[in-house]
């Protein structure tokens, strides 16, 4: 079943199934930031979130900052 996998699967990588996806998005998206100059909004969307507005709020709830200050400060 599905809510045994996921206890499976949190055992094993300490994520939940959702929690994990949502990791590797935002790591994609930090690389993103990094080396690219592209636009946050393509950003979001090219890293798999629904929209810029709920990627921002995710970023900043994990990172404690939001996308363009992670950005401006590995420019720095």
């Amino acid at each position: 079943s599905k809510y045994y996998f996921a206890r499976l699967f949190k055992k094993s990588t300490g994520y939940s199934p959702y929690e994990y996806l949502i990791v590797t998005r935002l790591n994609y998206s930090k690389e993103l930031l990094k080396t690219t100059e592209m636009p946050i909004s393509e950003i979001a969307l090219k890293s798999g979130f629904g929209s810029p507005s709920h990627y921002i709020k995710v970023f900043k709830q994990k990172e404690g900052l939001t996308p363009l200050v992670f950005r401006r400060y590995w420019r720095s």
